[in-house]
């Protein structure tokens, strides 16, 4: 019994593969209300239409298959007894709910990796609609004398956006030695590259970050998987004198976000 919560596309995408591969002991999980998906369906329609009808004919297969969906959840807790046994949660009308499990798939969206673009000494603007500081590039892809960045480097957008992207940058660094481009095709990767980042955009209604759960964990629940910090921890980290300076000091108080993954599960 397969448990996939959270807010995220690739939640869908498990599951319906899940299914494929036979298994029907399945539950999806997610935290944004159906409304909210209802809300921006219009958007990325028009946006992204291929990649819209995708993701509805990954639910309607899942409904399909007898999957139980569930939305505008709220996610309580992993229960067991030396392992997974349930998710426990509230419904979406404020009742409690169980779901049955020997595994819980969580996922809350998509991360970018800008590591490598922070190295290089890119500029960095905070992104309110999807609550990530994402690397300041023009439209051709450009962050900054010799550097240029191209899709999962600069923000996630799939993986058509990564090939438009990709020409663009790559055309602006031939540019720049001097050699000449192609302004047509620059102008339809242009094109496909802003319908697929408004269709991301759009997504972010459909797809909500929980933010406001962060501030309800209790302190026995574990943020940084690596180094085994618990919300707790990182409280009284903020409560020193030298805790809420920035994020850095905390980090260098509970090595939260200092361990494998360098804090790309608990930085959010």
């Amino acid at each position: 019994k397969v448990v996939f919560a959270g807010s995220s596309p690739l939640l869908y995408l498990a599951a319906a593969q899940y299914l494929r591969l036979g298994h029907r002991a399945l539950t999806v999980l997610d935290t944004t209300p159906a409304r909210g998906k209802a809300g921006a369906f219009p958007a990325m329609l028009r946006h992204a239409p291929r990649s819209a009808l995708q993701g509805l004919a990954l639910i309607t297969e899942l409904r399909r298959g007898g999957v139980p969906m569930h939305w505008g959840v709220q996610l309580e807790a992993i229960e067991g007894a030396g392992r997974v046994e349930r998710l426990r949660y509230t419904t979406a009308r404020g009742g409690p709910g169980t779901a049955e499990a020997d595994a819980v798939a969580l996922g809350h969206g998509l991360r970018a990796e800008t590591q490598l673009a922070e190295l290089a000494g890119a500029a960095f603007d905070y992104d309110p609609a999807f609550r990530q500081w994402f690397p300041r590039t023009d439209e051709m892809g450009r962050a900054g004398d010799r550097l240029w960045l191209a899709g999962d480097s600069a923000r996630t957008g799939g993986a058509e956006a990564a090939d438009a992207a990709g020409h663009l940058a790559a055309r602006s660094l031939l540019e720049s030695l001097g050699h000449p481009v192609d302004a047509t095709a620059a102008g339809r990767d242009k094109r496909r590259l802003r319908a697929q980042q408004s269709f991301q955009r759009a997504m972010t209604g459909a797809f909500r970050w929980p933010a406001e759960q962060a501030a309800a964990l209790s302190d026995d629940v574990l943020v940084c998987r690596c180094e085994r910090v618990t919300a707790g921890e990182i409280r009284s980290a903020l409560a020193t004198p030298s805790g809420p300076t920035e994020v850095n000091r905390v980090k260098s108080i509970t090595r939260c976000g200092m361990g494998r993954c360098q804090g790309r599960f608990c930085g959010q």
